[in-house]
Parts: C-alpha cells; structure tokens; sequence
C-alpha cells in the first residue's frame, strides 16, 4: 500500500505539472510533429466541436463552475473542451484544458489560439451548430481581409431567420440518397454576407410523410450544394476519432479534484495519438485506428523470444495470434521495426473455421 501511495502521488505531480504549462507543452509537442513529419502543410483544414468528458465522483459543479455540467441539469457532470481536428493528418492538434473558468472557449477564441499562439495557419473550418456564432460568423468575414481568406462549412439552426431564402427553385436530387439540396448565394447573416445551403432529407421515424430541414452557411463557391455537404461530412472523421480516444480511456480522468491533473491527462492522450502515427510511419502499416493497434501490441496473446546469428547479431522475434479481419486492417503479416520482427498469425476459434 505504501509503495502504490508514492506511486500514486508522484504520478499525480507529474500530472499536475504538465498541466500547469500545458501549451508550452503542446507546442513543444506540436512542433516536434511537425518536424517528424505527423503534420504537413502550412494551412490546415480543421473541425472544430466541442466534446462532453465525464468525471466521476462527487459533483463538483461549484468547484469547476456550472459549464463543467456538460449535460445541464441531470445528474451527468463533466468538462466540456473544445477539440480541433486537422482533416488532413488526421491528428487533434488542440484540446483545451478544463482551467477554472466562467465559460467554453468560443471557436473564435480557438483560432486565434492556434494561429497566434501554436503557430497553425488554418486554411478552413466545419463545424455543427453549437459551434457556430454571430460572433464567428463575423471574425470570418474578417478574415477576407487576408491573402488567402478562410473557407468556412457551419451548420445553423434549422429555424434561423435564412430558411425563408430555401422556398423557390434550383434545388437539385440526388438520386442514390433520395436527398434534395439547394443554394443561395450573397445572403445577409447580422451584416455578412455569405451562401446558404439547404438540405432536405426524409424524417427517419416518419419514411414517406416528412422531410427535415438542415441549413448550413458557407463561403465556398461551388455551384453544386452537394459538394459543399461532402466538405461538411468530413467533419464524420473528427467524430470517430474522438471515439478511439474514448476507446483507450481518455475519459477514465485520474481525479476530480484538480483541474491541472485532468489537463495533463488529456495532454497525454495527445501525445499517445502522434506516438502511434509514428508507431504506424515506421513499420509501414496503413491507415490504421490508434485502438486497433494498441489491441494487436498490447492485449493480443503472443511468443517472444531473442535468436542471436552465427556472427552474433541478435534478432528479437515476437508471433501475435489474432483474427483476420485485424490482418486485413493492417494489411501486412510481417512487421519489421529495427530489427524485431513481429509476425501476425490468424487464430482459429471455431471447428468449422479449423476444419476448412
């Protein structure tokens, strides 16, 4: 017991210290990416939206103040960060630390962190209607101001004061889906100008009888309304990705207590995803879940053993039995990473499976 306390407590310092500086931290985290080559590109293509991480324990909304209910009034307490999803390199490049404050950073606030403080030039942002503001929606308009202005994809609420610009003609069928979309260009949003896109879809528990109506506010100047929603529907991969994280247990926060201890754990699992692309870059696997990889190294059973050569070269050998459908993921049997060899060998589970 006495030996798990020090363990404890000196886990929990290293914690609280690494929170304290957290973007120092990322920055030196982030820079190192870059260089290693996890990040590319000097204007990046981000999602931004806010994620619900819950705490357990005793509620202690007074102590982080009443934000930190992500789930308002029922009896589910949490931080609410808001993360920024570079689309291309697949890789958060923000979290936002849960430090005692009276509010969630805005998305506006998180540009200017990233571009000022982090030194990310952001090409374009998508976000869901709990990102977007008239706050944002007037910085972007003030972005035009720059060289390269910023191309923006935000969802808005369906019963905004732009849905009497959808009645009319020019909506356009998609024929697959059975979806309706349209465009309208040069609209007045509180004082900026900007396109609409609306999409019609039927109501999944009334097929045939009703049909939703989803708006969205863009500068991109596609004449087809359906490729603008496939740049919003990228957006799906930042969703899925905060699900790995979820995966590997970035929402089992180690206390309650400290704000500084939840911000180096989230800092962690930032630096665990950049560890993994580069686990991934070296041994030459393809696209690949940070999960999926953790399972195949860590909780797959498996034989290691060290071989040393006639000229005496040591040579370590790992086989990890596992199931098909993980080979087909990673698609390859052999890894190689300097010099340790690990083996992928399917395991049969069933006697229809061995018999064939």
């Amino acid at each position: 017991m006495g030996l798990r306390t020090d363990l404890e407590q000196s886990v929990r310092r290293a914690l609280t210290s690494a929170g304290r500086e957290y973007y120092i931290h990322l920055s030196s985290m982030l820079s190192d990416a870059r260089r290693l080559g996890l990040i590319m590109g000097s204007e990046l293509d981000c999602s931004f939206d806010y994620w619900h991480i819950p705490y357990q324990g005793e509620k202690l909304i007074e102590h982080y103040g009443y934000h930190y209910n992500g789930m308002m009034n029922r009896s589910f307490p949490g931080i609410h960060p808001m993360t920024v999803y570079d689309l291309n390199d697949g890789c958060f490049i923000l979290i936002t630390p849960p430090f005692n404050c009276t509010r969630d950073m805005t998305a506006s606030e998180a540009i200017s962190l990233c571009e000022d403080r982090l030194e990310f030039r952001i090409g374009s942002m998508i976000g869901d209607r709990g990102v977007g503001s008239i706050e944002l929606t007037r910085r972007l308009a003030g972005e035009e101001q720059r060289v390269k202005p910023m191309i923006y994809y935000l969802a808005i609420k369906a019963n905004s004061i732009l849905r009497k610009h959808v009645r009319g003609r020019g909506w356009v069928t998609d024929e697959e889906t059975g979806e309706r979309a349209c465009i309208r260009k040069g609209l007045d949003y509180h004082g900026v100008k900007t396109n609409l896109i609306a999409l019609s879809k039927e109501d999944r528990r009334n097929p045939g009888k009703r049909r939703r109506i989803f708006l969205f506010i863009t500068k991109d100047e596609s004449k087809n309304p359906f490729d603008v929603l496939q740049h919003y529907r990228m957006r799906g991969e930042h969703e899925r990705n905060l699900g790995c994280f979820s995966a590997l247990g970035v929402k089992h926060l180690p206390s309650t207590e400290s704000d500084e201890e939840i911000a180096g754990h989230l800092l962690i699992f930032m630096k665990l995803q950049f560890l993994f692309k580069l686990l991934m870059k070296r041994l030459e696997i393809g696209k690949c879940e940070p999960k999926t990889l953790s399972n195949l190294l860590l909780r797959k059973p498996g034989i290691s053993w060290i071989e040393r050569a006639p000229d005496g070269k040591v040579c370590h050998r790992t086989i990890i039995f596992t199931n098909r459908a993980l080979i087909k993921k990673i698609g390859k049997t052999t890894l190689d990473l300097d010099g340790h060899e690990i083996t992928l060998i399917e395991q049969w589970r069933s006697s229809k499976a061995r018999a064939r």
